[in-house]
């Protein structure tokens, strides 16, 4: 199912697909509509389709947001549908990471997702964003510019959201990342930006590591920032 979700991309159908389906051109719906009428006709294991609408769903490669949805839908059971919607979640976010990605893409297919009410998904996108399970390191700037777009395109929850599962990690975030968020958040502005600040870098338990996040934003010309993480304490 796997491979019968992938399209002519480079080389044969389905070929250069990985588990994201990256390196090939995605069938259609109705290429995939008619693929599981076919296994319907052909009397083939119920398991069969419900494989089949599993590997299309988490296909996000070459798909709009309303596509997403449409396929998430043809996931008949509820518990399937649901890791379907983590899955795909999860694959959005890691696409984004990559060099040169259409980050408003991204901000789309979340829209579409909140939309029609698949809150696993974007929690699932906002966690692997903000706290990456195949990288050391977090992109702070990739971050606090999607969390703008998303801020932007009127889809503020889940901006504040991914900005606080960010700051909330003490253990991955930097003085310098601190820095870099909050010059994204002042820019837009977020009218609850003090908020943000004092109940997430206000809050690490790390002492010196919340102090040195406080120098490093004295040091950038973000005293105001700067007082608010202080004013946590007090």
């Amino acid at each position: 199912p796997r491979d019968a979700v992938g399209g002519s991309g480079t080389g044969t159908a389905g070929s250069g697909a990985g588990a994201d389906g990256s390196g090939a051109v995605p069938r259609t719906l109705n290429e995939l509509r008619q693929l599981d009428e076919w296994l319907r006709v052909e009397d083939a294991d119920p398991q069969c389709s419900q494989m089949l609408s599993h590997a299309a769903a988490v296909h996000v490669e070459g798909r709009s947001g309303a596509d997403l949805v449409t396929l998430l839908g043809r996931v008949v059971r509820s518990r399937d549908r649901t890791r379907a919607a983590d899955t795909v979640g999860r694959r959005l976010a890691m696409a984004v990471m990559r060099p040169g990605a259409d980050r408003d893409r991204f901000v789309d297919c979340l829209r579409a997702l909140h939309d029609a009410r698949y809150s696993v998904a974007v929690r699932a996108a906002c966690r692997e964003l903000s706290d990456p399970s195949d990288a050391l390191t977090v992109d702070a700037a990739l971050v606090a510019d999607v969390a703008g777009r998303l801020h932007r395109a009127g889809l503020h929850k889940i901006a504040w959201t991914l900005l606080e599962r960010l700051l909330e990690n003490e253990q991955l975030v930097t003085p310098a990342d601190v820095v870099e968020v909050v010059g994204g958040v002042l820019a837009l502005p977020l009218p609850d930006a003090e908020l943000l600040l004092r109940a997430t870098v206000g809050r690490w338990s790390d002492v010196g590591h919340r102090d040195d996040a406080v120098t490093a934003l004295r040091d950038a010309g973000r005293r105001e920032a700067a007082e608010w993480v202080i004013k946590s304490l007090r």
